[in-house]
C-alpha cells in the first residue's frame, strides 16, 4: 500500500531506510515504530482520508486534523 504515496522526496527518503530500522520513538511510551511501519501507516491514513472524502480528488484541498503529540502526529 505504500506505492500509492505520492513521489515526494520526503517519503522517497524514508523508502530508503531499512524498513526494520527506528524511524520515531515516543518517549513518555518508550514505543518504537521503524521505518517500514511508518510508510505503511501514512499510507492507510492517505486511505481513509480519501474514503471519508467519498474518494473525491483531494489534491490541492485544504485539510486539517487533530491528534495528541505522538506518533499518529508523525
Amino acid at each position: 500500500m505504500a506505492s500509492t504515496l505520492p513521489k515526494l522526496p520526503l517519503f522517497e527518503a524514508i523508502a530508503h531506510h531499512d524498513p526494520e530500522s527506528i524511524a520515531v520513538v515516543h518517549s513518555l511510551s518508550g514505543r518504537s515504530f521503524a521505518y517500514g511501519s511508518l510508510l505503511q501507516d501514512v499510507a492507510i491514513a492517505k486511505h481513509k482520508l480519501l474514503l471519508a472524502a467519498g474518494s473525491q480528488p483531494l489534491q490541492g484541498q485544504r485539510c486539517a486534523f487533530l491528534v495528541e503529540n505522538g506518533y499518529d502526529y508523525v
